[in-house]
């Protein structure tokens, strides 16, 4: 595969899957988030659809960088690595807006930042450039795990959803 078809590749893999976690964080943002006690660290919710869209931008470009690098075993653990914690957007979307259960979120989101970081260490191995792409996704989540954490103690670890 050409190098511009493995990039469009994983504009689409990245998107495809920022489609689906966007899917059930409408239901949350429309619904039990609009009544939730929020932080007082929360930003203004415009700001995230283009954070999100900056990031994840960045991180299919970085996952096409490791993409291009010569088959290894460790670019292949780097691309599970990858793969598995962007998947991991979906059930924290899931659990935490479309369910409100904001505790299941909680575990999920500490999960993904766990996963982020060994997927950066990772890259740094093979591109370092691929890896400090993702330092901002990694600072944006830790930051979301904040939040999440917030909205469990002002809200409970479930919300009613109506």
């Amino acid at each position: 595969m050409n190098k511009y078809k493995s990039l469009f590749f994983h504009i689409v893999g990245v998107g495809l899957i920022a489609a689906i976690a966007g899917y059930f964080t409408r239901f949350g943002v429309n619904g039990w988030y609009q009544t939730a006690v929020p932080s007082s660290i929360t930003p203004p919710n415009i700001w995230f659809r283009y954070v999100w869209t900056i990031l994840y931008l960045l991180m299919a470009i970085a996952a096409w960088r490791i993409s291009l690098c010569p088959k290894s075993e460790e670019i292949k653990k780097s691309k599970t690595l990858f793969w598995t914690q962007l998947f991991l957007h979906i059930p924290w979307c899931f659990t935490f807006f479309y369910l409100g259960w904001l505790g299941m979120g909680f575990a999920v989101i500490i999960v993904m930042d766990f996963m982020a970081f060994q997927t950066i260490k990772n890259f740094a191995k093979s591109d370092k450039y691929a890896a400090y792409m993702l330092y901002p996704y990694l600072l944006w989540i830790c930051y979301a795990t904040l939040l999440n954490l917030s909205y469990i103690i002002n809200n409970g670890l479930v919300v009613q959803i109506s």
